[in-house]
């Protein structure tokens, strides 16, 4: 007869890496705070330096963390290579800068502070729980700082004339300008899309449709062209990657639609003038001129001038006292051959990384299938099987979010100086945690083997079942 087994969660805590639930919540909340500005908010938090304290705790919290339970790099041992390398390019970029003292600073600040971040994600974030709770709480910072701006657009708080026309502001100082309120906005949207499929209550479909439709307004109203080029471009590789083309061509046609009926002439003539010269703003013209500025300096000086310095190095000899608003020649300006040769090396291994995870879902969910059909054992079987399937369904999204999202910094790059942005860390660390759930599943699904074996009928059993 066919034997039955209870399916004992016990014997699925042995699989995968625990920790203090506490720990994790600590490092939640310092996501949240990270992205809030919470500090700027709340003037008890900013008195206690409440991001620094935390930031240690979780720096003592990892170590522990590490010591007894490291991290396996199964699928992601090319990107801690590459992280290595960019990190060291970065660190011996400092002492022969223009300005040691202005790269140590911007060094710390911005490499040694955001990378902390990334180990705080690899460390933390072990379970596909893990990712969906943490994928869900950095939406939802993102949806308040939406919601403050559209509160703002509508009191007209947030909302005055900045380059000649009325443009939306962020509600704190990290995303005060224009053109960063609608980067963090944009870089919502592949999260949104991906995320969508795979939400498993009505209540995370509203939140996802509520926080989409907050940051297209914020876009709009931001007047970024650089925002609406990279909405252009996002809208672009969701239908290419799409395999409902027609479904997805007819929506994109009728928010469009929609889009332009509430789209205000202003706007219109703000994306028209993309590349024309426009009073008080870095056009086209001058963007052109400040990248030639950046090779020029690269060429004089192929090993780079240091972290930030470019300003330093061109104002004087040419009077534009700006960064060079191109990424790769940030890259190159500050940091010279090496730079970019450990920049690459980090963007392309992040993105083998990616694929790599996708593939391996791929294979998980056949593995998956072949225990399911093999089986029957009954609801709590299929049950612990549909569980361990949404979980590899939300990692291909969270993946495919990110993956779109690396696309969307690079096009962005085009037109901005972001290399010193933590975005770059968040996928790293990212990548290092969905590395960390994905193996958790495949021992999940190794687990749910091993009982499917041990309850089917030996051959004494079969032979005994036959004479009777």
């Amino acid at each position: 007869m066919k034997k039955f087994l209870p399916l004992d969660p016990s014997h699925f805590r042995k699989v995968g890496t625990h920790y203090p639930h506490l720990l994790f919540w600590v490092f939640i909340f310092y996501t949240v705070s990270l992205y809030t500005a919470l500090g700027t908010r709340l003037s008890v938090l900013a008195a206690i330096r409440h991001e620094l304290l935390v930031g240690l705790f979780l720096i003592g919290a990892s170590a522990w963390i590490l010591s007894n339970k490291p991290i396996n790099l199964r699928y992601a041992s090319p990107l801690l290579g590459s992280v290595v390398f960019f990190f060291f390019v970065l660190l011996m970029a400092v002492p022969f800068a223009y300005d040691p003292n202005l790269a140590w600073e911007t060094f710390f600040e911005h490499v040694v502070k955001t990378s902390m971040f990334a180990l705080f994600i690899a460390t933390m974030v072990r379970t596909p729980r893990h990712v969906m709770l943490f994928t869900g709480f950095f939406l939802f910072s993102l949806f308040w700082l939406y919601q403050e701006s559209v509160r703002g657009l509508i009191t007209g708080d947030l909302y005055w004339y900045n380059q000649g026309i009325q443009r939306l502001h962020g509600s704190v100082n990290l995303y005060r300008n224009p053109n960063s309120l609608s980067a963090i906005s944009v870089a919502s949207l592949p999260f949104l899309q991906h995320l969508w499929p795979v939400a498993r209550t009505r209540k995370h479909k509203i939140l996802i449709l509520v926080t989409g439709v907050l940051a297209i307004i914020c876009i709009i109203f931001s007047g970024s062209r650089a925002g609406y080029l990279s909405t252009i471009i996002l809208a672009g590789g969701w239908w290419l990657t799409s395999k409902n083309k027609l479904q997805i061509l007819a929506l994109g046609v009728v928010a469009l639609v929609a889009v332009l009926a509430f789209f205000p002439d202003q706007y219109v003539g703000r994306f028209n003038t993309i590349g024309e010269q426009q009073e008080g703003d870095a056009s086209r013209a001058e963007r052109v001129q400040l990248m030639k500025d950046a090779y020029e300096v690269f060429k004089e000086h192929p090993m780079g001038v240091g972290l930030d310095c470019f300003i330093l190095v061109n104002g004087p000899k040419t009077g534009r006292y700006l960064r060079a608003h191109n990424l790769w020649l940030q890259v190159a300006s500050d940091l010279g051959i090496l730079g970019v040769v450990g920049f690459l090396a980090l963007v392309l291994s992040l993105f083998y990384v990616m694929r790599r995870l996708l593939k391996e879902a791929d294979k998980l969910k056949l593995r998956l299938r072949a225990i399911y059909k093999a089986s029957d054992q009954g609801p709590p079987m299929r049950k612990r099987a549909r569980e361990i399937w949404e979980d590899l369904a939300l990692m291909q999204g969270v993946t495919k979010a990110f993956q779109l999202y690396l696309v969307f910094l690079l096009f962005n790059g085009m037109f901005a100086h972001i290399m010193y942005k933590p975005a770059w860390w968040l996928l790293v660390g990212a990548m290092l945690g969905l590395n960390n759930a994905m193996q958790y599943s495949g021992q999940q699904i190794q687990a749910l083997g091993r009982l499917v074996s041990a309850a089917e009928p030996t051959e004494t059993e079969t032979a005994t079942a036959g004479k009777s």
